[in-house]
């Protein structure tokens, strides 16, 4: 990487480091205050029936997935997926359990294995929903449905990491405190509402926040550009809920570039509702910075403006508008940035303003509305919903405590100096997500952060539909027997009477063949699903798999007959 891009990264995050430091009675208070736990309790709820359903959802496909007679077994899917050796220490073990390349079912082959986990996660994820041993229970839920994620990847989606950061951020919290058993024992021994510390809520609200933004940013492919990218979204033959091709074609692309630009601007935007969030609080328990502070502030500001402006023109992101044009980046860039470090003085100086630009039901309404309509066009299972779930970290909760600038207040969760060492933590662990999202492979301390990340189980990885593909692309497998005779088996949809999948029922099925016939023979999937597919088809000597493409016409037109076929792999089947 280009030396000038390294120290301007490390500049903007040295900016950051001075703003925090300069801003430590904010920030600390920001974190520790207590608060109502009621929001956190109602998430936790529908967290439980996510999982539940997610891992549900994937029923027919349990053993192929999870099994000893799947697609890899244990041995063979610890070294795809975890890098073991066979003879791995016991202190190996462990090292891969911490740094998050982990899972039980990697341990061994036995039958019991797959149901014992599932029953165990069903039972936690019961525990969790109704409120008994909250802390235990989301633990061990997270954990075992981490152990899942880990098993094998060739069905993951988006749906699991949303599932897995946000289960981690929520076994952190005290959600057990309200709408539950342990509460109700609680509320028998005392008549006291017990506030819970903010952070995990707040660091949800972050989270979210930044998700959001990095899936925008993301977004800046040639699709992105000419506003047609909802469009193919919407015409994916595997994921689109209906045909919606001749209501894409009556709209005209005028209507549909404005989806496809409304869409991303509310996706790029919305961190400005938890500026507004901050803005607000801060404004309503701090006066104006003044003195040595003040100037420390503006001068972190001014750096950190100037670095990454420096950023913008010398690698032409972020891109907040869909513009190849650096320029143009850049003044939005700018633009952006006096939004979010002005929000503060906006909203004490122009109250009707803040609420408009920063406004937390705006936002919300804005991707509510999003979300929802992503949610019907397209069936990619929980995803949508668990994402709507996610802004239930926005519900505003009570503080708890009257307006006062005492750091030291009794209404601050823990001791002094577990805060000092809780909020470098955080911003830690803010810095390591901020840093992980630059879409720069090389930049300064990314692998470490990515390690990180890892390891707390909170990775990084929001790209959702950042290039759209302009093509159908179907997995065909065809099973030659020992008399010479070849069987096509029927492992995908049929693009030659342009099926589609059933519009409610999400089937994982389609995610799983398309990952495979899209990595082919770079990654470890080809070979492991032929061997299942002959352990499952009796006779079989070799199994062919090719894949199909189908171009995605332009909006208006009709889409072609011709059927693209490109051989991948003849996989001979093991001999008894």
């Amino acid at each position: 990487m280009d030396a000038r891009v390294v120290a301007l990264l490390v500049g903007g995050l040295v900016a950051l480091g001075v703003l925090v430091i300069a801003s430590w009675e904010r920030w600390e208070r920001w974190w520790f205050e207590r608060e109502d736990p009621r929001p956190l309790a109602v998430f936790r709820i529908a967290y439980a029936l996510l999982v539940v359903w997610d891992v549900d959802a994937l029923a027919p496909h349990h053993e192929l997935l999870f099994g000893p007679a799947g697609m890899f077994d244990a041995a063979r899917a610890r070294a795809a997926f975890g890098g073991w050796e066979d003879g791995a220490d016991l202190l190996g073990v462990g090292w891969c359990a911490v740094t998050g390349h982990f899972s039980l079912l990697w341990l061994g082959d036995a039958s019991i294995a797959l149901p014992s986990v599932l029953v165990a996660l069903h039972i936690a994820a019961l525990l969790l929903l109704v409120g008994a041993w909250t802390r235990t229970a989301a633990v061990v839920t997270v954990l075992l449905f981490d152990t899942l994620v880990q098993r094998n990847a060739v069905f993951l989606e988006g749906t699991e990491l949303v599932l897995l950061v946000f289960g981690v951020l929520l076994a952190c919290s005290r959600c057990g405190a309200a709408l539950g058993i342990d509460a109700l024992r609680r509320d028998r021994a005392t008549p006291t509402v017990e506030l819970v510390p903010a952070w995990p809520r707040r660091l949800m609200m972050l989270q979210v926040a930044v998700l959001f933004a990095a899936t925008g940013l993301l977004k800046e492919g040639e699709a992105w550009r000419h506003g047609d990218a909802v469009y193919y979204a919407l015409a994916n033959a595997h994921f689109a809920r209906f045909d919606l091709r001749t209501l894409l074609a009556d709209a005209g692309p005028v209507s549909i570039a404005a989806l496809t630009w409304g869409g991303r601007t509310i996706e790029v935007l919305f961190p400005l509702a938890v500026c507004g969030v901050v803005a607000k609080w801060s404004v309503a328990h701090f006066a104006p910075s003044s003195g040595t502070r003040l100037v420390a502030r503006i001068a972190a500001v001014v750096l950190f403006m100037a670095c990454s402006a420096g950023l913008v023109m010398a690698t032409g992101y972020p891109r907040v508008l869909p513009s190849s044009s650096r320029a143009l980046a850049l003044l939005a860039w700018l633009l952006v940035l006096t939004l979010v470090f002005g929000a503060s003085t906006i909203i004490r100086c122009c109250p009707r303003l803040g609420a408009c630009l920063f406004g937390r039901h705006v936002w919300i309404g804005a991707v509510t509305l999003l979300l929802t309509g992503l949610w019907f066009g397209m069936n990619i299972g929980v995803f949508h919903p668990a994402m709507l779930a996610t802004l239930i970290a926005f519900v505003p909760a009570g503080l708890g405590s009257a307006r006062t600038e005492d750091a030291e207040s009794p209404t601050l969760a823990y001791r002094p100096r577990v805060r000092i060492v809780g909020g470098c933590m955080i911003a830690l662990h803010v810095a390591a997500i901020l840093v992980a999202n630059i879409p720069l492979d090389a930049a300064p301390g990314r692998s470490l952060a990515i390690a990180w990340l890892r390891a707390s189980r909170s990775p990084q990885s929001w790209g959702m539909w950042a290039d759209p593909p302009t093509e159908d692309i179907y997995l065909a497998a065809r099973a030659h027997s020992r008399d010479g005779t070849a069987t096509e088996l029927r492992v995908d949809l049929d693009p030659t009477r342009d099926e589609r999948p059933a519009a409610l029922g999400y089937d994982r099925r389609w995610k799983i063949v398309g990952r495979i016939a899209r990595t082919g023979t770079g990654g470890p999937y080809l070979e492991a699903f032929a061997s299942w597919i002959c352990r499952n088809t009796s006779e079989s000597t070799s199994i062919e798999l090719s894949t199909l493409s189908s171009q995605i016409p332009r909006l208006g037109k009709r889409r072609s007959s011709e059927i693209a076929t490109r051989h991948l792999a003849t996989i001979a089947c093991p001999t008894a």
